[in-house]
């Protein structure tokens, strides 16, 4: 089985209800969004939103203004109960493409994920790492 892999929601979105993917409108989402769809299949993709917790790329949603550490966002042990739902273990094998509260939250229910952008930069370095690793 292929990598599970996680990428982080985004601050531009939609200002009306639509499946995930469709509700991130940023480049950086984009293209982490793009790279994940090249490393594996759009099945292993979820999304790590700030309201919503773990969403499949399908999962139809509201816009919402939350960001992590405001009272109304997800915690680390409402993914951690996601996860179990969704029947993924802590020892699933797990690649994330985020920034750094993204990935200490993935890191704190996976503590073996891998962190695909680590030591790329800032932002604009990362969006060009995720944009020349999907078209390889």
């Amino acid at each position: 089985m292929s990598a599970l892999v996680i990428i982080p929601c985004g601050a531009a979105k939609r200002d009306y209800a639509c499946q995930a993917h469709e509700m991130y409108v940023g480049t950086y989402f984009k293209a982490c969004l793009r790279w994940a769809l090249s490393a594996t299949t759009p099945d292993r993709v979820l999304i790590l939103s700030a309201k919503y917790g773990l969403l499949p790329l399908q999962q139809q949603i509201e816009p919402y203004d939350v960001t992590f550490g405001r009272d109304s966002s997800v915690t680390v042990d409402e993914v951690r109960r996601q996860a179990t739902a969704m029947g993924l273990r802590a020892e699933t094998k797990v690649l994330v493409a985020a920034g750094k509260r993204y990935v200490a939250m993935v890191q704190a229910v996976w503590p073996t994920a891998r962190n695909v952008l680590d030591g790329k930069g800032g932002m604009g370095h990362q969006i060009s790492w995720l944009t020349k690793e999907a078209t390889k």
